[in-house]
């Protein structure tokens, strides 16, 4: 995976997390499952800033 094939990952992953954040609700399934590649690819996620 490329640089940019990851920062999508992370963008992606940032917006799903703010859009179920502002509708006060679950993470979706793609969520959590861009949260378990992230996680297995030893990435660093956070939305500060974003919430």
């Amino acid at each position: 995976m490329n640089s940019s094939q990851i920062n999508s990952l992370l963008a992606r992953a940032r917006l799903l997390t703010v859009e179920a954040s502002i509708e006060g609700r679950q993470p979706s399934k793609e969520l959590k499952s861009l949260l378990a590649e992230i996680n297995r690819r030893g990435l660093k996620f956070s939305v500060k800033g974003y919430v």
